[in-house]
């Protein structure tokens, strides 16, 4: 059901230039935890919908399962991008810094 529901997802991620692997297994991690304990629940009276809910077994898997979900999806990318952003904001840096003095400045 999983490998059906879901497969379209994958094979369009696994073939965009731009999607990295990480993406593809981020992806995977998430969907199979969310589909194993996903529960449908009926809802409405005229117009007859689904609303989907996790129910765990124990309240502290809810917390886990939520505390990974921040830090895959805010933390991890956030991490990331502050290094990367640093990293250019030094490199931007140093190379104003070297410039200045091929020029002979001395405020840069």
């Amino acid at each position: 059901m999983f490998v059906l529901r879901y497969g379209p997802l994958f094979l369009l991620l696994s073939e965009r230039k731009k999607a990295s692997e990480d993406q593809v297994v981020s992806t995977c991690i998430k969907l199979s935890v969310s589909q194993k304990f996903q529960v449908h629940k009926k809802v409405g009276v005229v117009r007859t919908g689904y609303w989907c809910l996790k129910e765990w077994a124990k309240p502290l898997y809810s917390k886990l399962y939520e505390t990974g979900m921040l830090i895959l999806i805010l933390i991890g990318p956030l991490t990331i991008m502050t290094f990367a952003y640093s990293s250019i904001g030094r490199e931007l840096w140093v190379v104003s810094a070297q410039r200045a003095t091929m020029r002979g400045d001395a405020h840069g």
